[in-house]
């Protein structure tokens, strides 16, 4: 439902299809998009709970020189 609502947005990129042969737990669904503040403080303006769960790796500065600490 989520994937055929968004898909006409270009602002937003919403997860592949789940192929017919493969099974998911729906535990969470996520998009991408370079509006991510704009989205985030309008769903929570509109009472639609959201949250920045996973932090890009490559941006962590743990892994900045690929792991040479």
């Amino acid at each position: 439902m989520y994937n055929n609502t968004l898909k006409h947005v270009d602002w937003i990129d919403v997860p592949r299809e789940i192929p017919i042969n493969k099974e998911s737990s729906y535990y969470m669904y996520h998009i991408q998009t370079d509006k991510r503040d704009e989205l985030a403080r309008h769903l929570k303006d509109n009472g639609v709970y959201t949250s920045f769960r996973y932090y890009p790796l490559n941006k962590v500065k743990y892994y900045e020189d690929g792991l040479q600490h």
